[in-house]
């Protein structure tokens, strides 16, 4: 495979992941809005932060760490 197409199938791929994920963290945020109760709301929300920058990080490495195999 030459460095342009895997260039562009990269480009692609996480265009359409952008796509089809842009939705996905306020739909999730209102869910935890929605399933916490008012007093409880900060905490449910800070472990919904956390949570999604530890995957952001986890995610990163695994890439990251099949890339290097490849």
């Amino acid at each position: 495979m030459s460095a342009a197409l895997a260039l562009g199938l990269f480009l692609a791929a996480r265009s359409a992941q952008t796509l089809v994920s842009a939705g996905l963290l306020p739909a999730s945020q209102a869910y935890v809005a929605e399933i916490t109760a008012p007093e409880a709301r900060a905490g449910g929300m800070g472990i919904h932060g956390a949570a999604y920058g530890f995957s952001a990080i986890i995610g990163s490495a695994l890439a990251s760490e099949a890339a290097m195999r490849c």
